[in-house]
This record gives structure tokens, C-alpha cells and sequence, in this order.
């Protein structure tokens, strides 16, 4: 609603109405129906929003009419009075869960930046949420889960497990293979060729240091007929390829000896010693083992 500005010798000074003043000459102010109608119009609608009558006689229904519009909308006097106080804060217009100016300060950057302090991934889970690295071709993602740390990656529809880390069982993976440590190394039994002086020559064994060929030699204890196991000197890292036994002086009567490995593996290997007969010779051997 406005004053009825746009009608013509509507009489406003000021923009506003005045009286007609036969001392001075004033003419007073036109007051057009449409004008009048529309303020009637404009209250009316008021009292009838919040379903109060009309009544002529009365002059404080516009006012019944807005306190009952603010008392049904649940805010008081007292409650704007504090929102004016406090209109600087999200707390001061009731906000409890708006990000604050701190809030968004302290946000992780977009495109880079320093962080200090801890970042703490947690959503109160035996799966923690993953940070993942993305090119067109290949992601990557560090996760925990459980006691377990470990990097998945997906490479073309192809899923791997570049690396794991077993907290509980303190033992790291490759590629889902374990990895050499202290519990599983033994640095005298798996030495790397490279890692060899030229020659290691030891009482009952030699080792090539650059291709890692290794010969032991020694005794068994007497064989018979039946297959008896006789441990090597030292176990060979990877494969034993060869024995060859040797009987040294047969005793009279047993000039016809039958000397034969039965298996070998890296620890030492299974022979029988027997006469011409078939009988148990119970004689020690003497032998040389070739492996790697």
C-alpha cells in the first residue's frame, strides 16, 4: 500500500493528506474510493489469515491479529530481543550446527597447503575410511581394517595387494607374499650369492660367492639294507642336485658291496649299504654332496 500519488489533484503536500484551511486557502485532500477500499482490503485480509470477524465498532483487531500471528509462530518478545543482541553469531539466531568461520578455517585445503597436528581417520568401525590416490588408469587406496594396514590398488579392472601389514602377526606381505624377517631369516642358511666373499671354505664345505655352488662332504653313521637318513652338514639353502657315496676299504668278505641313495633333500639325504647277498653291510660311508 502506498498514498494515492498516481491519482490526479489528489491534494497530498508532502506526500501525505492534509485538512482543507479557509485561513491560509488550503484545499484539503482527496481521498479516492479505490484508495480507501484498498487499506480496508489490505487489514481485512489480516483478521480474516488468523480467522477473527470483523467488527466496525472495533479499532484493535489488527493488532489482535498480529500478536496472534507471532504467538502461534513460537517466537517471543523476549527471543527477538536476544537475537538482536546476538546477531553476530550463528548461536545468537539459534543455529547448533552451522559451520563457523573457525569451522571452515580449519577445512583440509583443495589444492594444496600445510596441515599441522594429527589428521585422525576414525568412523567408530573395524574399517577405517581409505585415502586413495586416482590417475585415469589406476587407483590406489591406504586403508586399516582391523590390524591390519594395508595398499589395494585396481589397475585396469586388475585388484592387487601391493602391500600389507599385519600388526597382530607383525609379518609384512608383497603381493600377498611374506616378507623376510627376524622371525623367518636365518642369515647363515640364506645368504645371497652376491653378498659371498669369493670362496668360503669351511671344515666339511665350500661355497662359490659368485654363483652360490656349494659342496659339502663327510661320514655316515653305519648303513644296512634298510634306507638310514644321514643329515648334511649344513642344510642347502635352495636344492641339493647330487650325492655320491663312497666306501672306503671294504673288510675282508665284503668285496661285493651295493651302495645306493634312496632320496635326497636339502637337509641330508636316505641311503642303504649292502653285500653281494642282500644282507646289511653296517658299514660307514663317506660322501660329497653338490647343491645350491
Amino acid at each position: 500500500m502506498d498514498y494515492p500519488k498516481s491519482v490526479p489533484n489528489v491534494g497530498l503536500v508532502n506526500g501525505k493528506f492534509v485538512d482543507e484551511n479557509t485561513t491560509t486557502g488550503q484545499v484539503g485532500s482527496l481521498i479516492p474510493a479505490s484508495w480507501g477500499n484498498a487499506v480496508t482490503s489490505e487489514i481485512l485480509n489480516v483478521l480474516k489469515a488468523v480467522s477473527i470477524a470483523p467488527d466496525e465498532l472495533s479499532n484493535d483487531q489488527l493488532y489482535k491479529a498480529i500478536s496472534k500471528i507471532v504467538a502461534e509462530s513460537g517466537v517471543t518478545k523476549e527471543d527477538v530481543s536476544k537475537k538482536a543482541d546476538k546477531a553476530i553469531t550463528l548461536a545468537g539466531y539459534g543455529i547448533t550446527d552451522g559451520a563457523t568461520k573457525t569451522d571452515i578455517t580449519n577445512l583440509l585445503p583443495r589444492t594444496g597447503g600445510t596441515l599441522s597436528g594429527p589428521v585422525i581417520l576414525n568412523n567408530g568401525t573395524d574399517d577405517t575410511p581409505e585415502i586413495s590416490w586416482r590417475t585415469p588408469s589406476c587407483a590406489v587406496n591406504l586403508d586399516l581394517t582391523s590390524s591390519v594396514l594395508h595398499i589395494n590398488a585396481d589397475r585396469g579392472g586388475e585388484k592387487s595387494w601391493p602391500l600389507q601389514l599385519d600388526i597382530a602377526a607383525k609379518a609384512p606381505y608383497f603381493f600377498g607374499n611374506v616378507a623376510w624377517h627376524a622371525g623367518n631369516f636365518n642369515p647363515s642358511l640364506y645368504l645371497q650369492a652376491a653378498q659371498l666373499p669369493r670362496n668360503v671354505l669351511m671344515p666339511q664345505w665350500w661355497r662359490c660367492g659368485d654363483t652360490g655352488l656349494t659342496i659339502q662332504w663327510g661320514a655316515t653313521g653305519s648303513l644296512g639294507s634298510d634306507a638310514r637318513f644321514t643329515s648334511f652338514t649344513m642344510a642347502f639353502p635352495n636344492v641339493c642336485v647330487a650325492v655320491l657315496p663312497i666306501v672306503e676299504s671294504p673288510a675282508p668278505g665284503l668285496n661285493e658291496i651295493g651302495l645306493t641313495v634312496t632320496s635326497k633333500v636339502k637337509e641330508g639325504f636316505s641311503a642303504v649299504c649292502k653285500v653281494y647277498a642282500g644282507g646289511s653291510a653296517n658299514k660307514p660311508v663317506t660322501y660329497i654332496a653338490i647343491g645350491w
